[in-house]
């Protein structure tokens, strides 16, 4: 091994050294990072809009007092509001057991106790092992276990207000940076990546492209269904609204199924335990106003791009949340738009891909 060469793999161990050092530093600021970026996704077009007006576009200092504006709205509008829901789910989520509790040992205990009945001779011809089984408690055990979890989960936040406040604003400081700084941090990041400046440029152009589905076609959609069946199950004095909510939003990402799988229980629950009529016109209404969206609304925002199949998107999300806890929300997507954009500069050379539209078959 010549003295070039050992030169070589000390500076490559160094380096690798202090990438480390650097990684652990920037570690406990990775979340806020990783939600900047998100965000910073969806206001970008915001801001580069107003900037592009003649009176903001050559002068730096309304430049930068609107990125620190549009900043605070953003924190203000969406971060502050995620707060108070995660706080609504976990006092709703003792009501919702309480409720269920009251479900299955009142209304439907008779169908209960038959299904525990065959429940039970099924395992006994299969196994020849005779057992008591008891579904409603079952499913009530796993519903308390959550609740817990959860109510564990907020419990913590709470405790760590201070912490949230300082994420909070490093959140809103990173947000403007990025923003004002953009192209800076972007041509940075070419310079000092040992990669052609072709494939990150077609790189960044396909993971936003990617991000920019996910966000309008998926995201946009389920919050926009999440919402309007939270006013709907408010019209109709429906309990747990956030709860339902929440669920809806998840099950949007569900493929040709959907939010359905929300509404529609929740309608023939009213049904039942309520009015026919009154479960009648739930269903009907939220099949108009929630539904709908996907067969019209979706469409028309993902045609003629890049299309993710849901299927992929609904395990990305949930695995996500298994993997990273409440940051999966946004790791799991990120991290499958990162791998899709690798896989197209892989496909397609980066003088093609900047001009062609790919389309995925949904």
């Amino acid at each position: 091994m010549t003295n070039k060469q050992i030169k070589t793999i000390f500076l490559l161990l160094i380096t690798l050294i202090l990438f480390v050092l650097v990684f652990l530093i920037f570690r406990p600021f990775l979340n806020i990072i990783l939600w900047a970026i998100l965000l910073s996704l969806i206001i970008n077009p915001i801001y580069k809009k107003i900037t592009s007006l003649s009176k903001i576009s050559n002068n730096n200092l309304l430049r930068s007092l609107m990125a620190a504006i549009l900043s605070f709205l953003t924190i203000l509008l969406i971060v502050l509001p995620v707060f108070f829901i995660l706080y609504r789910l976990a006092i709703e989520l003792k009501q919702f057991y309480l409720w269920l509790e009251n479900i299955l040992t009142t209304s439907f205990t008779f169908n209960f106790e038959v299904l525990n009945k065959q429940i039970e001779d099924l395992i006994y011809k299969i196994s020849g092992i005779s057992l008591k089984f008891d579904i409603s408690s079952e499913i009530l055990k796993i519903i308390k276990n959550r609740n817990i979890e959860i109510t564990k989960i907020v419990t913590n936040i709470l405790s760590k207000i201070v912490n949230i406040i300082v994420g909070i604003f490093f959140l809103m400081i990173t947000l403007y940076f990025i923003l004002t700084d953009s192209n800076v941090l972007l041509k940075y990041f070419e310079d000092i990546v040992p990669i052609e400046k072709n494939y990150i440029r077609t790189f960044g152009s396909k993971f936003t492209q990617v991000m920019d589905i996910i966000i309008k076609g998926y995201f946009i959609v389920g919050l926009y269904q999440a919402i309007m069946i939270f006013i709907i199950l408010i019209i109709f004095k429906y309990s747990n609204p956030y709860i339902f909510s929440f669920l809806t939003f998840i099950a949007s990402f569900i493929p040709m199924l959907g939010a359905t799988v929300i509404w529609l229980p929740i309608s023939i629950l009213i049904a039942l335990t309520q009015n026919y009529i009154k479960g009648i016109i739930f269903a009907i209404v939220a099949g108009i106003l929630v539904s709908t969206v996907d067969n019209f609304i979706r469409p028309i925002i993902i045609s003629n791009k890049i299309k993710i199949h849901p299927l992929l998107l609904f395990f990305a999300i949930i695995g996500g949340l298994i993997a990273f806890g409440y940051n999966g929300v946004i790791l799991g997507p990120l991290f499958l738009a990162l791998l899709y954009s690798s896989l197209e500069i892989i496909k397609i050379s980066p003088d093609q891909s900047s001009n062609e539209k790919i389309e995925i078959t949904e």
